[in-house]
């Protein structure tokens, strides 16, 4: 799961595919808690030992990425096999639904553990020979257990690309207090975030991703994490937290079909993630944060916005809503209808179809995959504001970049005197360049182009806002750099006054400038 350091630069998971299992039922996942925790650090260390690490998944789990899952089995089993080595039969094993032979297995994993492991069920032996009737995600030193999302209503969703987003804009970038993981899941977010937090609390109103998420504590040497079963706040009912990380479930649910815990937020898909929004600013503390992931459905005269303002009602939360680039419905039901129906055939294409005219039924247009950052401010500034994700940009927003965009909100709602003694520089890395024309040598045109991650994309800029970039890169404060402009222009302060701070406004909202 990409997730910024306290440096910015990012720490990428392999995740592996959905695989396609004979049985339709979930494994007995009550008979791993006999396991010891000692026992499950053994399995950690070993795993470790072999060389099983987000590297060498990658080189296999790289194959086929961009198509369905029913594509992707063949050719990476295919290359898998070819690695004769105990990380690549471990892998088979326990991440590609590929079983292995006994011999391989112990080369793999030793015959004590070996032998532990079938005992609790985390390892079966069928007529193909050793597997795993689970899925295994490895990434940033992390071994996560989570099931496969075709064997039944109550499994246990692992990290995805989503949860990938959701990290990297949430990830503290310094030591904090409590965090909560709400809809923990396999505790993917809990654990990673463990390493930041004094205490996490991660809760689930599913009873058996509380076991897996045990079980993974255990198996990772995580021990500052509370899991808790209920449904959203209630396990928390009077507690507040300095940083707040969900990813609700948010799919539409068609009539007739049965309820996927993991899955489904209603009939619109927005009900149950709107609900989620209403009861949590109370649950921040003060100066805290929350980052809700949810893909909203694009509904006619329903702005996201306003739905999500009018859920969001406290009076001392500031909102910003970052919006990604929206995806066509076709695509959508295609795609999970084929994680639901992986063998494809009529049952896919029913399903495809029904989730298909639910949605145009109900009056979805389209889906936006949306970041909502809650910043709950002590300091009296209140704001709202939306932006839009450039598809550059489409591949996670760190939370070093959150944090840039609520202190220029902050700086914005502040009086126009704080904001001339502010310091503003330009985005570092930024490149600017001038081009001239065989038709118009005098006349130049200047760019900015903004580096990745910084939303603003590449600018076209006329002579007078790249003098002011400069200049503010220069002075101390945008006074400083205000005066100098004018003294450039041969035009009075109060005119460049005028002139300058609606754009100067909108470069600082844009991520053109940061605060410094």
């Amino acid at each position: 799961m990409p997730v910024p350091d306290a440096h910015g630069a990012t720490l990428t998971s392999t995740i592996a595919p959905t695989r396609i299992l004979k049985s339709p039922l979930l494994p007995d996942a009550s008979r791993l808690l006999s396991l010891r925790p000692e026992e499950w650090r053994q399995l950690h260390s070993r795993l470790r030992e072999i060389g099983l690490t987000e590297d060498y998944v990658g080189q296999i789990t790289k194959v086929g990425e961009q198509l369905l899952d029913i594509a992707i089995p063949p050719l990476r089993n295919w290359h898998a096999r070819r690695l004769r080595e105990p990380a690549a039969y471990a892998m088979r094993m326990l991440m590609l639904d590929d079983p292995v032979t006994s011999e391989e297995a112990q080369l793999a994993l030793s015959e004590y553990l070996l032998e532990k492991l079938i005992a609790v069920g985390l390892i079966i032996e069928d007529e193909r020979g050793l597997v795993s009737p689970f899925r295994v995600i490895v990434g940033d030193d992390l071994y996560i257990i989570c099931d496969d999302l075709t064997r039944g209503n109550d499994a246990v969703m692992g990290a995805g690309d989503t949860t990938n987003t959701l990290c990297q804009a949430s990830y503290p970038t310094q030591s904090i207090g409590q965090i909560l993981d709400l809809g923990c899941g396999a505790a993917s977010c809990a654990l990673l975030f463990s390493r930041r937090a004094k205490r996490v609390v991660a809760t689930d109103i599913n009873h058996r991703a509380i076991l897996l998420s045990q079980i993974n504590a255990a198996l990772n040497s995580v021990t500052n994490i509370d899991f808790r079963e209920g449904d959203l706040f209630a396990p928390v009912e009077g507690e507040a937290f300095d940083l707040i990380v969900s990813q609700p479930p948010y799919f539409a649910k068609p009539e007739g079909v049965e309820h996927k815990t993991f899955l489904y937020g209603g009939a619109r898909g927005d009900e149950l993630p709107l609900r989620c929004l209403s009861e949590l600013p109370r649950h921040l503390k003060p100066d805290g944060r929350a980052v809700v992931l949810v893909e909203w459905p694009d509904i006619c005269d329903e702005p996201v916005e306003d739905r999500v303002g009018a859920a969001i009602c406290s009076s001392d939360a500031n909102v910003l809503i970052l919006k990604y680039p929206s995806r066509g419905l076709d695509d959508f039901c295609t795609r999970y209808a084929a994680i639901e129906h992986p063998r494809l055939g009529d049952s896919f294409e029913r399903k495809a179809v029904l989730r298909r005219e639910h949605l145009e039924k109900v009056g979805v247009g389209g889906l936006t995959l949306t970041l909502i950052v809650i910043q709950r401010n002590s300091n009296g500034l209140r704001w709202a504001d939306t932006l839009e994700v450039p598809a550059a940009d489409a591949d996670g927003i760190p939370s070093t970049r959150i944090d840039k965009l609520i202190s220029a909100r902050d700086l914005l709602a502040e009086t126009p005197d704080k904001l001339l003694a502010a310091r503003l520089r330009v985005p570092e890395a930024t490149v600017f360049a001038r081009e001239y024309s065989l038709s118009k040598p005098d006349q130049p045109k200047f760019t900015a182009r903004f580096p990745h991650g910084s939303l603003a994309g590449t600018v076209s800029l006329n002579s007078g806002t790249l003098l002011l970039l400069t200049l503010l890169n220069e002075t101390s404060d945008v006074r400083s750099a205000v005066q100098r402009f004018a003294q450039c222009e041969a035009v009075t302060l109060d005119d460049a006054l005028q002139r300058l701070l609606p754009g100067l406004r909108e470069a600082l909202r844009a991520g053109m400038l940061e605060v410094s």
